[in-house]
Formats: C-alpha cells, structure tokens, sequence
C-alpha cells in the first residue's frame, strides 16, 4: 500500500488516465477483486494498462481499512460523558465535564 501511495504522490500533476506500462503497479492487496476488471484497460495494441482513479481511490480505500493501533483509545476528551462510572469499559480515564 505504501508503494501505491508514493505512485499516486508521483503522478499527482499528471494528467494522465491510465499509468505508463514502465511503472510497475501492484494490483494484489490494493485493488479489491470486484474493482479488477475496472482497475485495467486494454490499449489499442492489446495491452493491459491500469486506470489511475480507480488504481488511487483503491489505494486510498486501504489504507483507510488499515487496522490502527490507537483504535482503542478514547479520541476526544469527554467521549465517556454521560456514562456509568462503574462500567469496566472507562478504565481510568478522567471523565472531564
């Protein structure tokens, strides 16, 4: 994914549709199954070429699938306001109010 994300960087002031067939891009991990046959075109002289905005957005996708460690944790302060003190999920985060 990583690699997909400096490729999008890389051709960020392209106005190119599909990449050039000199640019290795990674279809396995980014591009769901159900995206393949949209994430590839076939040029007029038969070869296979992938689509930038479909190649991007499936990176993008990814990424924001990507389990996060910090997933856990409360993301704002106040987020247990309103909730039983007793409840074992509150651990010991100060309860700001």
């Amino acid at each position: 994914m990583l690699d997909g994300l400096k490729l999008i960087l890389r051709f960020a002031d392209s106005k190119t549709e599909l990449y050039p067939l000199e640019v290795p891009v990674v279809l396995d991990g980014v591009v769901k199954a159900d995206w393949r046959e949209f994430a590839t075109s076939t040029d007029h002289r038969g070869r296979q070429r992938v689509v930038r905005i479909v190649y991007e957005c499936s990176v993008l996708e990814a990424l924001r699938d990507v389990p996060r460690s910090h997933a856990k944790r409360p993301p704002v302060l106040g987020w247990a306001r309103g909730r039983v003190r007793s409840c074992p999920c509150l651990g010991n985060f100060p309860v700001h109010g």
